[in-house]
């Protein structure tokens, strides 16, 4: 039973960071490249070379993500 449910916590894993890492970072990623590099970079929406080009972009999403939270988060616990 315990191995059924390793492999079953496992696979649900693999499916939120997929679907976290492709559909909701990839477009912050994605708007913060265009602005950075002045519309160069990436092509067009979706048009990301391979699964590799469109995993940066979301990687890039959820760390500038972060950043904006971590920053956030220090404005607000300034304030009395």
């Amino acid at each position: 039973m315990a191995p059924t449910m390793d492999t079953l916590l496992a696979l649900l894993a693999r499916l939120f960071a997929t679907v976290a890492l492709s559909v909701v970072f990839y477009w912050p990623g994605w708007a913060l490249l265009k602005l950075l590099t002045w519309g160069r970079h990436p092509r067009s929406l979706r048009s990301a070379e391979g699964l590799d080009d469109a995993w940066g972009i979301s990687l890039i999403g959820f760390v500038s993500s972060g950043l904006l939270v971590a920053i956030a988060w220090k404005l607000l616990a300034s304030f009395p």
